[in-house]
């Protein structure tokens, strides 16, 4: 498959994996540790279904970036995501679920594992190679990313802090203040890394990119460290079975290790190898990490009378046009750049233009929504759509 030759795809894998896993792994430790009160058994397949899907699309992107042969790898992905599709739509049956939701959730399972394959019938084969373009991409997008969600984030939790009855311990107040500081250093960090990379890549931007790597490292087990005392000293629950769960959270949250690590071992194969031809593409990174979004944006046509009934008609009209729209945009941008056409450059600002006004009306609900846990949950995934979508246009108005 011509898709698994690419490193830009291993790149992306790698990423979207990490990403998914502290947070499946931090569920299946919560239904293990603590009383959800009678969490169905079906219900922890689905979570280790899911757990596996992510392991082993993290395992296809590692093989693709080590130049192996990734296809074992991606059948097994893509077996398992068949696995969690049924698991899904069982335990959906049994609850009595509406047949849109269970539409909607096959895309959204199989989508990026059919993208790849279909991918793999027209992609040319002219990026096989290791490019430290698209390490500097990476980093634009990982930054755009947290650029866009950390405000969110902070004006949402400023929300619940000043609201009546509400308590904040030390312990808490320092990680409000500390958190989205980092994050917002490391993210203008990375920007710095990526345009010195672009410019001078064996000289000053490897020199940034390793500084990037150790504070990314160095920031994330100082956080670590600091919760972990926290937790120790302070009274965060009479239950020990509370301390043991948020103690495993941090060491689940490790796995977040992998992405820094990743893009210094694949920037420095890069750089260590021969000088990379004058011709100047862009970085397909974005456009793969903005593929992942297209089934879920897509399997809103299905799910749309389930999700949004309660917002009434006109805004539910409104979501599903968006969504299908973003997602014709984003494949149609992905095909145009696979195939080099000189149409990706409008097609990916279309895309990018879609990308923002889901994220600014996405960031109207969420600021103004009375619900914390629906605020709390459309926050994070609106951040990598807009980001990637930009990333993307950015790098094919530079280049073009």
């Amino acid at each position: 498959m011509r898709a698994l030759r690419q490193p830009a795809l291993g790149l992306a894998l790698v990423v979207l994996a990490v990403q998914a896993l502290p947070k499946q792994l931090s569920l299946l430790s919560q239904m293990l540790l603590l009383d959800l009160g009678g969490m169905p058994g079906r219900m922890l397949v689905v979570i280790l279904a899911q757990i596996v899907v992510a392991g082993l699309q993290l395992a296809t992107g590692l093989q693709i970036l080590r130049a192996r042969n990734a296809g074992p790898w991606f059948a097994g992905y893509f077996g398992a995501s068949v696995v969690f599709m049924i698991a899904t739509a069982m335990m959906m049956r049994h609850e009595d679920v509406e047949p849109g939701l269970a539409i909607g959730s096959t895309f959204e399972t199989l989508g990026f594992p059919v993208i790849i394959a279909v991918v793999s019938m027209f992609a040319d084969d002219g990026e096989e190679r290791r490019r430290i373009d698209d390490v500097a991409a990476l980093l634009v997008t990982l930054a755009l990313s947290s650029l866009i969600v950390i405000p969110l984030e902070l004006a949402q939790q400023i929300r619940m802090v000043i609201a009546p009855n509400t308590s904040v311990s030390i312990g808490g107040l320092i990680g409000f203040l500390i958190s989205p500081v980092v994050g917002l250093g490391t993210a203008i960090l990375a920007l710095v890394a990526a345009v010195n990379l672009s410019r001078d890549p064996r000289e000053r931007g490897w020199r940034v990119l390793r500084v990037y790597v150790v504070a990314v490292i160095s920031a994330h087990l100082a956080m670590m460290l600091l919760s972990i005392g926290w937790m120790l000293f302070d009274d965060v629950g009479e239950r020990a079975e509370i301390k043991t769960y948020l103690l495993l959270g941090q060491l689940i949250g490790l796995v977040g290790l992998l992405v820094p690590i990743t893009i210094w071992r694949h920037a420095r194969a890069v750089l260590d190898g021969p000088d990379e031809p004058a011709e100047v593409r862009p970085s397909r990174v974005p456009i793969w990490i903005a593929l992942t979004f297209a089934p879920a944006l897509f399997a809103r046509l299905f799910a749309a009378g389930a999700l949004f009934a309660p917002w009434g008609g006109r805004t539910t009209a409104l979501v599903v046009s968006l969504s299908l729209g973003e997602s014709l945009a984003i494949l149609g941008a992905a095909y145009a750049a696979m195939r080099r056409l000189a149409l990706a450059r409008w097609l990916t600002l279309a895309a990018a233009i879609g990308g923002l006004v889901i994220i600014g009306a996405g960031a109207f609900y969420v600021l103004t929504s009375s619900n914390r846990f629906i605020r709390m949950g459309m926050i994070a995934p609106l951040g990598p759509l807009a980001a990637s979508t930009l990333a993307a246009a950015w790098l094919h108005r530079r280049t073009d």
